[in-house]
């Protein structure tokens, strides 16, 4: 049973699950990646909905640099939110236990995006019996910076990464102009799989052609 601990960062159920669904239905291979993870609730949501489609047999990644500093909330500016080290230091081992506990090959990387994009641009290197160098993506749950210059960049690194049949989901599309990522997606080879714009919820997938 789900830890009270893990807020549900708001993403909606229904959609996560039609995406893992989608996933394990048509076996798209590939990495599991959060950006954003605050306390968890988004990565476990995505991880126990996998589960339940027997889809576990993955590696799992979140990436969040806690720390207090200052995200690009909007287009207008960054402001600082409640990401503390305090927060790092409950939800990480807490999320280890809980993710790998279901199956999967869980790895949490204490960075910024712009980190990670640059720390790992050829793939991430995974110890298993043997190593190997992981570079594919299934689902790419974007939750981190809300603004479109690095939304942008976000997508320019996990577009050529996302395999056939992946899926990119993006967070709260009403904090940004979030057309201009819209028209880019769907230059790039992406339909509109499924959203969610309620009063509470704004929320699209993408999935790769």
């Amino acid at each position: 049973m789900t830890d009270y601990f893990f807020e549900p960062n708001g993403v909606d159920r229904v959609l996560v699950s039609d995406c893992c669904e989608h996933l394990s239905k048509n076996n798209i291979p590939g990495i599991i990646i959060e950006i954003g993870t605050r306390r968890g609730g988004g990565a476990v949501m995505i991880a126990e909905t996998l589960e339940r489609f027997d889809s576990t047999n993955r590696l799992f990644v979140c990436v969040d640099p806690y720390g207090n500093i200052a995200y690009e909330d909007t287009d207008g500016g960054k402001r600082t939110f409640d990401y503390t080290n305090h927060m790092r230091d409950i939800t990480i081992p807490k999320l280890h236990e809980h993710i790998s506990g279901i199956g999967f090959n869980f790895m949490f990387l204490n960075m910024e995006d712009t980190e990670f994009f640059s720390r790992y641009p050829d793939g991430i290197p995974v110890y298993s019996n043997k190593k190997q160098v992981m570079n594919d993506y299934a689902f790419v749950f974007l939750d981190g910076p809300h603004a479109v210059e690095p939304i942008k960049l976000e997508i320019d690194y996990f577009m050529p990464k996302i395999v056939k049949g992946g899926i990119i989901l993006f967070d709260d599309t009403n904090r940004y102009n979030h057309s201009v990522i819209d028209k880019i997606m769907i230059d790039n080879g992406f339909k509109v799989f499924s959203k969610t714009t309620s009063n509470f919820e704004f929320k699209v997938a993408y999935i790769k052609e």
